[in-house]
């Protein structure tokens, strides 16, 4: 099948359906790639690779599900879940024996015999997810492969050039949802408190890979993001490495290989190994609070604020096309989230709009200036920040058209929404931004049962006229 020739042009620059598939294709690339290395019989990190690869691509493909969506399929995206998560058995277990068998010369001759007990049983393991994976997840990628490269191949290749305003840019699109995705990142390293924190520390791991994934094709064209990636990387080690030990001390504790069975408790072998795989976790955890708590976690919204400013300065968009919804109340989920605090005001003038807004967020304040023209689904804004000194200045002229309140952000089926309560009055509502306005921007469970009624071409809800 021929195809139209691709434009020249950089991620970021391009329309987003194009560099998404342009993503997408590289991952199912290396997935490929890694699994001819294991049949070859390279299986120590070609399983790694292989893995990484299915979580890559499936980061991707759930991000941006409405931009590929109906060529990409719920039933493509669940077909990848289910095979990430049988290639799991055999890298978790050679993860764990690899730490363990680091630390065997190491340990006290009452350890030995438990070690050796327990390493057998990841060997064991290992060899069996290996197994698993080439007679059973192999084939079954090779087809599911086929059958999606073939759609990320003709998907988003128009017969002619976008023009602009039918499409959005990538760094549009991704400038919209990077932030909301470091922001879940940043509420969950608050919520670990201690090395005990499993479900935490996995929960967290799980959010620093998704946000890598989604950041990591812009690597060579954004300033900052491989300090960011570093950053990450650094949380992901650290983390994996205190979930690990975490595995593994559960496991003797669990097994009783060494004892009668009985578990009533632990022999002197396996009491000497849980103390050390405690020592492991306390290391660890003091590693990534050192990294991520306090006010290092301030340093990492101040980078992704950094790396957002250039996303956005790479390919200007003026458009906005956004969906708005007026709520019956407030939504479950907003409770205990932390909120953007914002006080906005608006400047004298009728067709031109010009916008003032203070945005408070953590330990971070925000002063930004914006113009927008239009009403309705689709606007032109244009916005920027300014230095607090002619915020202040200009902030005294929108006496008498100004509001406040707080707005939650949230990923949920690759939209971006955010829910605004209104601190000056009883009033909450729902938007949506879009990459086009024939998309589809079907409301969250969470959010549906609230929903009075779309309210985007209603006057009344022009954040503007509610300022008056």
């Amino acid at each position: 099948m021929n195809q139209p020739e691709e434009r020249e042009s950089g991620i970021l620059e391009a329309p987003a359906t194009e560099s998404i598939r342009r993503i997408a294709l590289g991952h199912l690339d290396s997935a490929k790639e890694a699994l001819a290395r294991m049949n070859a019989g390279d299986e120590d990190e070609a399983l790694h690779d292989f893995r990484v690869s299915l979580r890559r691509l499936r980061t991707i493909l759930k991000a941006y599900r409405p931009l590929l969506e109906p060529e990409v399929r719920k039933k493509d995206r669940r077909a990848i879940r289910r095979l990430t998560r049988r290639t799991g058995g055999g890298r978790d277990a050679e993860v764990l024996l690899a730490w363990l068998e680091s630390v065997q010369s190491d340990l006290a001759p009452s350890e030995g015999p438990m070690a050796d007990r327990l390493a057998a049983e990841l060997r064991d393991e290992r060899d069996a997810g290996y197994g698993a994976v080439l007679d059973m997840v192999g084939p079954r990628f090779r087809k599911i492969e086929k059958r999606l490269r073939s759609r990320l191949e003709s998907y988003g290749l128009p017969d002619r050039p976008t023009r602009p305003g039918e499409e959005r840019s990538f760094a549009a699109v991704l400038g919209r949802l990077f932030p909301v995705y470091a922001a879940d990142l940043a509420e969950a390293v608050a919520e670990i408190h201690t090395p005990e924190d499993h479900d935490a520390v996995h929960a967290t791991r799980i959010r620093g890979k998704h946000l890598r994934y989604l950041i990591e094709a812009l690597e060579p064209e954004v300033e900052g993001v491989d300090a960011l990636l570093k950053r990450l990387k650094g949380l992901q080690d650290a983390l994996g490495d205190l979930r690990d030990a975490q595995l593994l001390e559960l496991r003797v504790r669990a097994s009783d290989l060494a004892g009668d069975g009985s578990g009533d408790s632990l022999d002197p072998g396996e009491a000497e190994l849980g103390a050390l795989l405690r020592k492991e976790q306390s290391e660890k955890f003091a590693e990534f609070q050192a990294g991520w708590q306090g006010a290092a976690r301030g340093e990492f919204l101040a980078e992704v604020e950094a790396i957002r400013r250039c996303i956005s300065d790479a390919a200007p968009d003026p458009l906005e096309i956004e969906r708005k919804y007026l709520l019956s109340g407030p939504p479950a989920v907003t409770q205990g989230r932390t909120a953007r605090e914002i006080e906005q005001g608006y400047l004298p003038g009728d067709r031109i709009q010009e916008r003032l807004r203070r945005i408070t967020e953590s330990d971070r304040i925000l002063h930004v200036r914006s113009i927008k023209l239009g009403g309705g689904l689709v606007r032109v804004e244009v916005q920027e920040e300014i230095d607090p000194e002619l915020f202040d200045r200009l902030w005294p002229l929108t006496e008498g058209r100004r509001l406040t309140k707080n707005r939650y952000r949230f990923a949920a089926g690759g939209l971006v929404w955010e829910v605004d309560e209104f601190t000056d009055r009883d009033l909450w509502l729902a938007e949506v931004e879009l990459a086009s306005a024939d998309q589809e921007s079907s409301p969250p469970d969470w959010l549906e049962p609230l929903i009075v009624r779309e309210v985007t071409d209603d006057p009344d809800y022009l954040n503007v006229n509610l300022a008056r």
